[in-house]
């Protein structure tokens, strides 16, 4: 299934070269959001993501699709898993071709959201405005820790299936994701962290102070 008819086409000439075209009972040309299937699925694979649930429609899609998968059957990835710490953005992304330490000093603040077949069954999806919603994905309690020069960055871990996995710095797509404006921090802050559901989805994090103030990120 695609939107574009070359991408429809080149996986017709791939299954073609390997013998496995006998094996597709049809190629499906338009949205997935509007896919309507004909009947159960064991195996969904989905590859429309980009670090930290970003940009891409996975969560959309697997809203859409995921109820179609047959009992005792798999979604590939099988989870997505975003979560949270506080570190040195320059460590994080040091100058082109100088390598990235090993242990770069970071403080986990737990995970954000993570997407499976199942974990959307039990969200609420807030609307915001036609066309766009939120899943409220976490609040995390920063507590004592403070460090000046930290900011709040979205670390992505992928399960692809079973014990093969994609995890941080092995792809771009388990890159990094810094949300600009998150720090530094103070003892008391408080983040809430949602998932915005629109033509662009992307984590929406706001910094909630003691004294009522605050700092949003996007």
């Amino acid at each position: 299934m695609d939107i574009f008819e070359d991408s429809i086409r080149s996986v017709a000439r791939v299954a073609e070269s390997c013998g496995l075209a006998p094996y597709i009972r049809r190629a499906h040309l338009g949205d997935a959001a509007g896919f309507e299937p004909d009947g159960k699925y064991h195996i969904l694979v989905m590859e429309v993501l980009q670090r930290a649930l970003e940009k891409e429609p996975q969560v959309a899609l697997t809203r859409v699709l995921a109820p179609h998968i047959a009992a005792g059957g798999f979604l590939i990835p099988e989870e997505v898993r975003v979560y949270a710490y506080i570190g040195n953005v320059d460590e994080h992304f040091p100058p082109k071709k100088a390598p990235r330490p090993a242990d770069v000093p970071r403080h986990h603040l737990g995970d954000v959201f993570s997407l499976t077949k199942d974990s959307l069954g039990d969200v609420t999806f807030e609307e915001i405005v036609p066309g766009a919603e939120r899943i409220r994905a976490r609040t995390i309690e920063v507590g004592e820790f403070a460090v000046t020069d930290y900011m709040m960055m979205l670390g992505t871990d992928i399960t692809l299936f079973g014990e093969y996995k994609i995890e941080e710095g092995e792809s771009g797509l388990t890159e990094p994701f810094v949300l600009h404006n998150m720090g530094p921090f103070a003892a008391g802050d408080t983040v809430e962290i949602d998932y915005i559901l629109d033509n662009f989805p992307i984590f929406e994090a706001k910094v909630r102070r003691p004294a009522g103030s605050g700092l949003i990120s996007r």
